[in-house]
């Protein structure tokens, strides 16, 4: 339904729901070329969406059950020839009920995924331009994997609340700043990668954990009060202790390392 213009008078204003139609899981695609993008939780349908955009770019929405499974799609037309405008905007409301593999590429502008209320099997972000902000804090018992790469933007992600089977984590940026926050409750053993080729990686990890970090730096310095160096290998108090371990590589070219502990 339309409900009026922004105050572009070029923007068209539309809300978009789809149905969950007895999913008992559902695989979510999410493809947006420019403006600013805003994923969250609290859908009492599968998806409800606020879109603002330019007529070019009226988003496309398919959604299609497979024995039982869902798969969705979110993106729009590609015409050969658009203006982009700061004002377009996406603001995509999820189910926070059924299980979701949830999958988003961008091309430039500011994404935000607060994706902490759904029950997220595996998140995926490949963005080319802009900052991104991504909050997986509160209970996740079903979350596998996390890959959010970035070229060119800040990356952070706040990874504070529970994790009964998260063992892969991938953040990966070309130029930009990346902060983690990885002081949640982590029930099972983490295998992290963070790449940047230029900016500051800042790494926050629980002391209850044991904690190993592997540095690949070619110019770079680490700052990593209570941590035991051993050449380019970081540990905590707890490694070879607690029962759980994050084992984080770096790789970067230029960048300032700062590790803290988090009680």
């Amino acid at each position: 339904m339309i409900f009026g213009k922004s105050r572009s008078s070029e923007l068209i204003q539309k809300t978009h729901a789809v149905n969950l139609d007895g999913a008992n899981a559902v695989e979510a695609s999410i493809t947006q070329a420019t403006g600013d993008l805003v994923v969250r939780g609290g859908a009492l349908e599968l998806m409800y969406g606020e879109f603002a955009y330019p007529e070019p770019l009226a988003p496309i929405i398919d959604y299609r059950m497979f024995a039982g499974r869902g798969r969705l799609a979110i993106e729009h037309q590609h015409p050969r020839h658009v203006r982009t405008d700061r004002d377009m905007h996406w603001n995509i409301a999820l189910n926070d009920a059924v299980p979701l593999d949830l999958r988003v590429n961008r091309a430039t502008g500011p994404t935000t995924l607060d994706v902490s209320t759904l029950n997220l099997t595996a998140l995926a972000l490949d963005q080319a331009t802009g900052d991104t902000t991504v909050d997986l804090s509160g209970s996740h018992p079903a979350l596998t994997a996390v890959k959010l790469s970035s070229a060119t933007g800040e990356l952070g992600a706040r990874l504070t609340g529970r994790y009964e089977q998260l063992a892969r984590l991938k953040a990966k940026t070309a130029t930009g700043d990346i902060t983690l926050d990885l002081s949640g409750i982590w029930e099972t053993d983490l295998h992290a990668r963070v790449e940047v080729a230029t900016g500051d990686i800042l790494l926050r990890v629980p002391e209850s954990c044991g904690v190993e970090v592997k540095v690949a730096a070619a110019v770079s310095r680490v700052y990593a009060p209570g941590f035991h160096h051993d050449g380019k290998t970081l540990r905590n108090a707890a490694f070879g202790v607690a029962p759980v371990t994050l084992a984080i590589a770096i790789e970067a070219a230029v960048s300032n390392i700062t590790l803290e502990s988090v009680s």
